[in-house]
């Protein structure tokens, strides 16, 4: 077994957490019919949670063949958790006799925004530039547009604007379409 194929494993089994979290939550949701308040922010926040978990996942086979570190494995593991504690606070199962993703949503804002900006810190940040630090002669750019986000996602955490985060959600979600969702896997 190489060591891709070993931590990838424990990679898909964490991720898969936070995507059968946001499909029960959404079965739920949806089979509770007019018992739920539906709102655009919570099904936008979980396809948010969903386009990046799976590109992270996606993102793991083009290193693939890089060392395998514990602390690198251990970035891994921490990064899908917090996937998981954002698809909790995106897209929640339903309770009680009514649900009000409104309601919901903005009690779990701050939870969901600091969780995709932790999310986003560990992958887009702190991964590059230790990898920069490790690998001589790397030339693995700055992750600017990743610490912009961030600052985005810190924004929402303290704004209670409904456009605002539902901008930064798009700012998310459209980008990384645009760039991952013509990829292919060769090799």
């Amino acid at each position: 077994m190489s060591a891709f194929e070993f931590t990838f494993g424990l990679v898909s089994l964490l991720l898969g957490l936070g995507f059968a979290h946001l499909a029960n939550s959404f079965a739920l949701l949806v089979m509770a019919g007019p018992r739920v308040r539906w709102d655009w922010l919570s099904p936008l926040a979980a396809l948010a949670v969903f386009q990046s978990g799976l590109i992270f996942w996606w993102y793991q086979w083009s290193i693939r063949d890089q060392e395998v570190t514990l602390a690198a494995l251990a970035v891994r593991a921490v990064a899908c958790l917090a996937i998981y504690v954002v698809s909790v606070a995106a897209l929640p199962a339903p309770e009680g006799e009514s649900t009000d993703l409104r309601e919901r949503f903005e009690s779990g804002r701050r939870l969901f925004f600091g969780g995709f900006a932790f999310f986003v810190l560990l992958v887009g940040v702190v991964t590059p530039i230790v990898h920069r630090l490790m690998t001589p002669g790397s030339d693995w750019p700055l992750p600017w547009e990743n610490i912009l986000f961030i600052a985005l996602c810190v924004a929402c955490i303290f704004v209670g604007r409904r456009w605002l985060h539902g901008l930064v959600l798009l700012v998310l979600i459209i980008p990384l379409a645009l760039q991952w969702l013509p990829l292919s896997i060769a090799g």
